[in-house]
C-alpha cells in the first residue's frame, strides 16, 4: 500500500498484566516492522463477546479509511468457529467468526467475508489456545504490507451474528437492556435518540421517568452544565445511546 502503512488496531479482553497483548504486537511486527498499532482497550470483560462487540463498534468508526482492527475475544478458541477477514467500504476486521463483528454487519456494508486458512499468513506454530498471537496478529500484519484479502482463504457466506438488543415500547413504557457500564459508571442503554423520539410521538409525551437502583431518574439534558451533583439523570452519550449519568461535585464524565 503507498505511503505510510495501514494503521492496525487491537482489542482484545487479556488485560495488561500478562504478556499476551504484547506477544501479538510482537508478532505484528515480526511481519512488518512499520506497522502502526493502536490499542483500544485490553479491557473487555473476559469472554464477552457482546461487550467487546459494542466496544469496538463505540471506536471503529473513528478511524482513518483502510484500518484493519483485529479483534479477539475468542472463548472458542481452537474449536470449530473460523477465524475471518471482513471487509467494509471503509475498513478492514480480522478476529473469530463468533458474532464480535455483529455491530459492523448490521450498520456497514459489508463487501467481502473469508476465512483465514492459508497456513503461510500464520506462525509457524499455532497455538489452539492463542490465535490472536499466531493466526490473527498475522493475518493483519500481511494485510497491512499489501497482500490482497482473497489469499487468505475462501469466502464465508454468513458471518455469525447474535440478535442486537433493542428497545420495545410497550404502553407508556420503553423497555430497554444495559449495552455498557464505563468506568465512570455511566449505564449506556439501548435506545437511540431516534426510538426516544418516536416513542414520544406515539404517546404523546416527552415526560422521561424510570426507578432504578431505588432512584427515581427524570428528565433528558443535553450538557453537564448545571447538573444537580450526585443526581442521576438521562443524557445522550457519544455513542449515540441514551445513558444514565451521574455527576459529582469533583468531576464529571466524558460526553
Amino acid at each position: 500500500m503507498p505511503g505510510q502503512p495501514p494503521i492496525i488496531t487491537l482489542l482484545t479482553d487479556f488485560g495488561t498484566a500478562d504478556p499476551y497483548a504484547a506477544a501479538m504486537k510482537g508478532a505484528i511486527l515480526m511481519v512488518h516492522p512499520e506497522a502502526r498499532i493502536v490499542d483500544l482497550t485490553h479491557e473487555a470483560p473476559a469472554h464477552d463477546i457482546r461487550a467487546a462487540a459494542f466496544l469496538l463498534r463505540s471506536c471503529y468508526p473513528y478511524f482513518p479509511r483502510g484500518t484493519i482492527h483485529v479483534a479477539v475475544v475468542d472463548p472458542g478458541v481452537g474449536g470449530s468457529r473460523l477465524p475471518i477477514i471482513l471487509t467494509t467500504a471503509e475498513h478492514y476486521f480480522i478476529g473469530p467468526d463468533n458474532g464480535i463483528f455483529t455491530y459492523v454487519i448490521e450498520t456497514e456494508e459489508v463487501r467481502d467475508v473469508r476465512s483465514i486458512t492459508a497456513r503461510h499468513y500464520m506462525r509457524e506454530t499455532v497455538s489452539p489456545t492463542f490465535h490472536g498471537r499466531d493466526v490473527f496478529a498475522p493475518a493483519a500484519a500481511y494485510l497491512a504490507r499489501g497482500v490482497s484479502k482473497e489469499a487468505f482463504g475462501e469466502p464465508v457466506a454468513e458471518p455469525v451474528r447474535f440478535e442486537l438488543p433493542r428497545a420495545v415500547l410497550s404502553g407508556r413504557t420503553i423497555r430497554a437492556s444495559v449495552l455498557h457500564v464505563d468506568r465512570f459508571g455511566n449505564v449506556v442503554l439501548c435506545v437511540t435518540r431516534r426510538q426516544l423520539e418516536q416513542a414520544q410521538e406515539r404517546t404523546g409525551t416527552r415526560d422521561l421517568r424510570c426507578v432504578a437502583g431505588g432512584a427515581e431518574i427524570s428528565g433528558l439534558r443535553t450538557h453537564y452544565e448545571g447538573a444537580p451533583p450526585g443526581r442521576p439523570f438521562f443524557l445522550f452519550g457519544s455513542a449515540g445511546y441514551l445513558e444514565i449519568q451521574r455527576t459529582t461535585l469533583s468531576s464529571t464524565a466524558p460526553p
